[in-house]
Parts: C-alpha cells; sequence; structure tokens
C-alpha cells in the first residue's frame, strides 16, 4: 500500500514538474505560491519574536517586583529565624502561577525555609523549548541590610517555568498568521486570474498559431491578429512574427536558387579535383567521409565505395590509434578557429601494411550545406627518406658509419648535462691508432678504408650501446661513456677495462685484401662529471692523454693530468713559432769536437741544433726536435743543417783551420732520409759548397734501418758511392742487430753517453762499451764515444781502444 502511494506521489510530481517547463501559468504560479510563502513565513517569524520579545520583558519586570515586595519579610523571617514567616513570604510568591519553587536561605548558606509545586506540562512545550530554551529558569535577589548597608543576611531563591506566560501570547500569534495567510493566498488567487486573461490566454492562442505554421509551403503564410490585442504589446510581437515569416519565405527562394547553382559548380569543381595530384578528403564532424579523390584512394589502397559514408575510425584509423588523437585535435582546433590548420609530418599505415608521411592542412567548410572538414594532403615519403639520409650522411662519417665530430660534440655536450644531473663520472677516450700512415702508404688507400672499417666494428663490440663510439677523421676514434660512478676512482676502473679490452681486441690480426696485419693504438683518457668544462676543451684533454701515450712509446693508456695542459699548451705555442723560427734564423748550429783517443787532436766536429726562442729562450733539443717530426717541418730544418755546416766547413778550410783529414758529422732524422730525393739532394748541396764528400759523416739511428732496411740500404749505398761517410748514432739504444749492420755500408759506430756517464762506477755500462768496441772491430768500423768529460773516462775508453 505504501508502495503504491509513493509510485503516485512521485508520478504527480513528474506530471507537476513537465507542466511547470512546458506551461507559463504554472511557472507563475509556482512563483506566486513560492512568493506567499515566503511573505507569510518572513511576517510569521517577525511577529513571533517581537511578541517574544515583548513578553520577555513584562515576565522579567513581574519576577523583579515579586521579589522586591518580598526582600523585607524574607529578611525579617532571616534575621529572627523565624520559619512561619518564612513559610508565609515563600506560600505568597507560589500563588503565582508559573513559580514552581521557593526557597529562603541564611546568609550560612543553611535553607531556613523551602516549598515547591508539582510540576506543569504543556503541550506546546518543545516548540517553546526551540524557539525559548529550557522551561525551567532560576531566580534569586541577595538581601541586603539595609540600603547604605549592603552586607548581606541572606538569599532569596525562586525557581519559575519560563514557558507559561507565553501560552497564552502564542495562541493569539498562531491565530493571527493564519489570517494573513489566508489573505496572501486570496490576493495571489486573484492577480494569477487576472494575469491568464490578459497575459497567459493570448499568448497560448499565439503559440498554437505559431505551431500550426507551414514554413516550407511556397505561399507566403501570416499570423492573424487576437481580438482586443491589435494594439498591445501581443500585436505588436503578431506583427513581428509577420515580417520574419516574410524574410524566411524570400530566404527559401534564394537558397533554392542558389542550391541549383551550387550543384552545377560542384560538378565541375569535382571534376577539377578529381585530376589533382593532392590527396583530399572532406568528412564531416563525427569523421563520416563525404568526398575522397581518386588520388586519396590510389595512395591508401581503398576504392571509393570503400570509404565514402563510412566512418574513419572504422576504415583509416583502425591501424592508425595514434594518428587519429592528432587529427581530431586538427579537426577541432580547425573548426573552432575557422582557421587553416597545417600538419607538417603525419605518418599513416596504409591498406596493405605499409607507411607513407603526408604533409597536411585542414580547413572547415560547408559541404552540400552542413559543416565539414577539408583535408589537403602531399605525400612526402620520398622527400622523408631523402632527408634522413641527408641528415644521416651530415652527421656521421661515410666510411665507418660511426658518428662524426658535429654528432659527437652534441652528445658529449649532452652527456656533460646528465652527469650535471645525476652527479655521475663519465670519460673520454681518445684512440689513435699506431703507425696507420704506413699501412696506407704500403697497402694503399683501399686496404687502409677497410682496415678502418674493421677497427670501427671492433671499438662497436668493445664498449656498450649507450656509449658513444665515433670517428673523428684519418685515424682518429674517441668514446664516450657515461653513468660510471659516484667517484672518479669507480670510473676510473670501468674506463681502463674498457681501453685495455679495446688494445686486446687490435692485437688480434686483421685480414685484409689475404694480407695479416697487426696494430696498434694510443690511448687517452680524461673524466667528467659536470658542465663546467665544454665539449672541445674535454676533447683537447683526452687529445692530450693520448699524445703522452704516444710519446711513452705507443700502444698505451695515459690518463689526463693537469700538467699534461701546461706541457700542450707549450708544445702547441712551439709548433705555431717554429715556422716562424725557421723562417726568421733562430735555429742555429753549435760544433762538438772530435778528438783523436790517442793524439788528443781535433780530428772532427758534430754539428748539434739548437733554438734560441725570443722570448723562451734556449729551448732544449730534446723538446723541440721531436715536435718538428711531429709538424713534418724536420726535412726542412734538416736541409737548413746540411747547408749550414757545410758552410762553416767551407770557411774553416779557407782558414786553413783544418785540413782534407777532417769529418764534418750531420744528423739526418728519419723523416729527411725516407724522402725519395735525398741521396740527389745531399749530393748537390756538397756540391755547390766545394767539400770533399769524404770529409762528410752523416750519422742515422738505429730507428731508421728497421723501419725500411732495404730502402736504407739502397740510400746509403748511392751516397756512399760519392765517398760519404755514414755512423749509426747512439748505439746500443735502439734494436741492435748485427745482421743489420753487416749490410750497411758502413764507416763510424758511435756509443751513446748513457754507456760512458757511470763507466767507471757500473760494470753493466762498462760490459756494454767493451762488447760495442769489440764488435766495431770485428766490422772495422771507427769507433766514437760521446759524452766524455773526465780524464778518467778518457784513460779508460783509450784502454779500451776506442778511436774518437
Amino acid at each position: 500500500m505504501r508502495v503504491d502511494i509513493a509510485i503516485s506521489f512521485l508520478t504527480l510530481l513528474k506530471d507537476y514538474k513537465t507542466k511547470i517547463s512546458q506551461n507559463l501559468i504554472w511557472k507563475l504560479s509556482l512563483a506566486c505560491l513560492l512568493t506567499t510563502i515566503t511573505i507569510s513565513i518572513y511576517i510569521t517569524v517577525s511577529d513571533t519574536f517581537s511578541e517574544i520579545n515583548k513578553q520577555e520583558i513584562v515576565l522579567n519586570d513581574e519576577l523583579d517586583r515579586l521579589l522586591m515586595s518580598s526582600r523585607n519579610p524574607a529578611k525579617i523571617a532571616i534575621l529572627n529565624f523565624d520559619e512561619t514567616l518564612a513559610k508565609e513570604v515563600i506560600l505568597g510568591l507560589l500563588l503565582t502561577g508559573y513559580i514552581k519553587e521557593v526557597a529562603i536561605i541564611d546568609d550560612y548558606g543553611s535553607v531556613l525555609s523551602t516549598h515547591r509545586k508539582s510540576d506543569m506540562s504543556t503541550e506546546e512545550s518543545a516548540v517553546l523549548t526551540y524557539l525559548l530554551g529550557e522551561k525551567d529558569r532560576e531566580k534569586s535577589l541577595d538581601i541586603n541590610i539595609s540600603i547604605s548597608n549592603t552586607k548581606s543576611v541572606g538569599e532569596l531563591r525562586i525557581k519559575y517555568n519560563y514557558h507559561e506566560p507565553f501560552i497564552a501570547a502564542l495562541d493569539e500569534l498562531k491565530l493571527r498568521i493564519a489570517y494573513i495567510f489566508f489573505g496572501l493566498f486570496i490576493i495571489t488567487f486573484l492577480f494569477l486570474g487576472i494575469f491568464y486573461l490578459l497575459v497567459i490566454k493570448p499568448l497560448s492562442i499565439l503559440k498554437k498559431s505559431v505551431i500550426s505554421l507551414n514554413i516550407e509551403s511556397s505561399e507566403a503564410i501570416h499570423l492573424k491578429h487576437l481580438q482586443n490585442h491589435k494594439d498591445d504589446e501581443i500585436g505588436e510581437l503578431v506583427n513581428a512574427f509577420n515580417n520574419q515569416l516574410n524574410f524566411i519565405h524570400t530566404l527559401f527562394d534564394q537558397n533554392t536558387k542558389a542550391l541549383e547553382s551550387t550543384e552545377e559548380s560542384f560538378s565541375s569543381l569535382q571534376a577539377l579535383i578529381e585530376a589533382l595530384p593532392h590527396l583530399i578528403i572532406v568528412k564531416s564532424l563525427q569523421n563520416t567521409v563525404l568526398f575522397v579523390n581518386n588520388a586519396f584512394v590510389r595512395e591508401f589502397g581503398y576504392s571509393a565505395e570503400e570509404l565514402l559514408g563510412k566512418n574513419l575510425d572504422n576504415v583509416i584509423y583502425a591501424n592508425n590509434s595514434s594518428t587519429k588523437q592528432v587529427m581530431d585535435d586538427a579537426d577541432e582546433e580547425a573548426f573552432s578557429t575557422q582557421q587553416s590548420v597545417l600538419l607538417p609530418e603525419v605518418t599513416w599505415q596504409i591498406k596493405n601494411g605499409g607507411y607513407i608521411t603526408i604533409e597536411m592542412r585542414k580547413i572547415a567548410i560547408q559541404f552540400r550545406g552542413i559543416p565539414a572538414i577539408l583535408t589537403v594532403g602531399v605525400d612526402i615519403t620520398e622527400r622523408k627518406e631523402h632527408q634522413a639520409r641527408i641528415q644521416h650522411m651530415a652527421y656521421h662519417d661515410s666510411l665507418t658509419n660511426l658518428p662524426n665530430r658535429h654528432l659527437f660534440i652534441d652528445r658529449l655536450e649532452q652527456a656533460l648535462l646528465r652527469s650535471q644531473r645525476s652527479q655521475k663520472f663519465g670519460a673520454l677516450i681518445f684512440v689513435d691508432l699506431d703507425n696507420f700512415k704506413e699501412v696506407n702508404d704500403a697497402k694503399g688507400h683501399f686496404a687502409g678504408d677497410t682496415l678502418l672499417t674493421n677497427i670501427a666494428n671492433r671499438l662497436k663490440d668493445v664498449f656498450r650501446e649507450e656509449d658513444t663510439v665515433a670517428r673523428l677523421g684519418g685515424d682518429e676514434f674517441v668514446i664516450c661513456m657515461t653513468d660510471l660512478g659516484k667517484t672518479v676512482e669507480e670510473a676510473k676502473v670501468i674506463a681502463k677495462d674498457r681501453a685495455e679490452r679495446l688494445l686486446l681486441s687490435l692485437r688480434d690480426p686483421f685480414n685484409i685484401q689475404g694480407l695479416t696485419m697487426k696494430l696498434g693504438a694510443s690511448l687517452g683518457i680524461t673524466f667528467f662529471n659536470n658542465h663546467q668544462i665544454s665539449a672541445s676543451e674535454l676533447l683537447g684533454h683526452a687529445d692530450m692523454a693520448m699524445y703522452k701515450a704516444k710519446e711513452a712509446g705507443k700502444n698505451q693508456i695515459k690518463f689526463f693530468e693537469d700538467s699534461m695542459a701546461e706541457s700542450i699548451a707549450r708544445l702547441t705555442e712551439l709548433k705555431e713559432d717554429s715556422r716562424r723560427a725557421l723562417d726568421e734564423g733562430e735555429f742555429y748550429l753549435v760544433y762538438q769536437p772530435q778528438l783523436n783517443a790517442k793524439t788528443n787532436k781535433i780530428i772532427g766536429a758534430e754539428a748539434l741544433l739548437r733554438w734560441n726562442h725570443p722570448v723562451k729562450g734556449l729551448i732544449s733539443p730534446a723538446e723541440f726536435i721531436p715536435l718538428l717530426e711531429d709538424i713534418e717541418l724536420m726535412p726542412e730544418v734538416g736541409e737548413m743543417v746540411l747547408k749550414t755546416a757545410l758552410c762553416q766547413t767551407q770557411r774553416w778550410m779557407m782558414q786553413e783551420r783544418i785540413d782534407d783529414t777532417f769529418k764534418i758529422s750531420i744528423n739526418v732524422s728519419p723523416q729527411q732520409f725516407r724522402m725519395s730525393d735525398f741521396p740527389k739532394v745531399v749530393s748537390d748541396i756538397i756540391e755547390s759548397f766545394e767539400v770533399p764528400p769524404y770529409m762528410v759523416d752523416l750519422e742515422i739511428t738505429e730507428s731508421m734501418i728497421i723501419d725500411n732496411i732495404d730502402y736504407t740500404v739502397a740510400a746509403m749505398k748511392e751516397l756512399r758511392s760519392t765517398g760519404v761517410h755514414f755512423s749509426i748514432d747512439d748505439f746500443g739504444t735502439g734494436y741492435s742487430n748485427l745482421n743489420y749492420l753487416k749490410k750497411l755500408p758502413l764507416d763510424v759506430l758511435k756509443v751513446d753517453q748513457s754507456f760512458v756517464r757511470d763507466i767507471q762506477s757500473d760494470p753493466n755500462d762498462t760490459a756494454i762499451v767493451r762488447t760495442i768496441l769489440a764488435m766495431a772491430r770485428q766490422l772495422n768500423l771507427r769507433t766514437v764515444a760521446e759524452g766524455v768529460e773526465t780524464p778518467d773516462q778518457l784513460t779508460m775508453l783509450q784502454e779500451m781502444g776506442c778511436h774518437v
């Protein structure tokens, strides 16, 4: 039963809500009802609180009067301890209907007399409690001895029913409020009736007339004026409707003509669009295909029937879910802004499973009277592939396909930023192949290129995928490693391990064109963990460390140290100054005399090259000779030395300071000796200064012999045939081999000063010198000991049979 009632109530409420939303009279009725209720509530609340305030004042005044009138009798009763009098006072107060209890208390707190009536209950107690608060309240009066003497002799205390005095007043208030509410309701009902007759009813008639109109009729239509409303606002509304109906009828005529013209234009335009090479598709805002041209159909592999009228989500977007969101966003932007939206690159998977890249432009249009999106695309797949190839070529080495310098510097910059964020160390390993130039010269560039490709593959095998392996050019490679540890010690362990693996990998022979080749490498390593140093500077540090590995004997690993930067900076500066030094004559010769060990007479001299730098002063030959060889300036300097030494010899001869038994010893650098025209250059210079060739002693090193024994023998024999003598310089410090010595047309063997220096104190040096001198005697070679500085050294060498 209760369920049926609830359902009926909900149905009634729903019907009422529908009527309110559809009928103006119901909306107005609801508004009037709510207004009446609001006013009634306001008047009720206002009168209620006003009445309560008045009654409170009256009640408080009456209580004060009763207490004051009982004050003196209560004081007498307290002072005389008269309980009878106290009881009479209490009973007198209890005659007041709402007083429930009275007590007279002396100044010691003892109750002299008290009395209580039974509880009074009223039906309005809950309402009164809400409006007035608690029903039971208490009020007391201090009883003083007199007006001048405020000393208290006791207290008169009463408890009373606070609600009872308000009951009658509230009953009267209810009746008054009922009259007010009834009056407001009558006024509201009259107002609604008048408003209905004057406004609502004419509007309802007008609404029915508008609904019954057939706007699509080819004939003009009008609304009729209502009786008694032709000249008021409703009449003006009818006139406005009729004007709009006339305008709509005119628009219908124009639109019909425009549609006919548009259909003709559309047919012509469609034929033109079909012939365009651009990919064109028109779709509704709900992704339904409205039009596609032949180029679009051909490119995507669908027929026109498979697309027209279909939703793109189920056809083209089915395999391009990631692209769909991009397209939807572009469609929304084009429609909301009513401007063209360009999508530079969109990748699509077409029907056959392949992929194409399209440049698209989206435009919001009206297509046959409905909002639509026009998409015009150009297939840029081939152009993208071409750009990708160019991009790859710009940042990769064409031979090894490794990143080139440009790409490596960019990745190194990223690695520096990454290490700064992670606070982990990274490492840079600079790799320079040892003696690669000889492979290129001997085997040809094709073999060299093949060797570089194989080396690149081994580098990639040794290092991690996340490491960047690049080729800087020539035979130089570089590796950037990241995330090697929180400390430089951890990073060193990993970097050194990888570097040693690389050297070990390079030890395996390479098979190039049927030839087996072995190659080493010099490695320089530096570390980083912030961006305080640039990528170029960091690369320079690794290069410096690699250079030190070269100096230390090649095929080694060196870590960068700050002192290297100073050394390399000085070396770089000297390299720049060396060319100027040659042009401006800063290089000069000094001559170290050679003495006959028996007669102590000067029989020759060795020309020694020196450099007097205008700023740095004298530069050690141990420092600038390798530098000149490194920048391949030694052939020019060597030729200058040869000319200067022979010129000086010529002057000494003209001054008769020497005779034709004198020997001028001149050092020849490996680079100078390897020149194909070296024998002819030397012969021409000797001839130009008119010095007898047998007075010239060219000094070569053992390493020059080892490099290419056949060429060395041939060149020496060609010069030896002119009378030039040859000496092996610093003998014993290189790769001494009797087989080599037997093949060479030598005249002199020079004992290095490192053995002579400690010949008296070091038995090993003594034994080495004796062996060298004995070997020279067997080969019929003259011997020269370098660095003899004391008489005891001279005596000992004379006893051993050294010549000079």
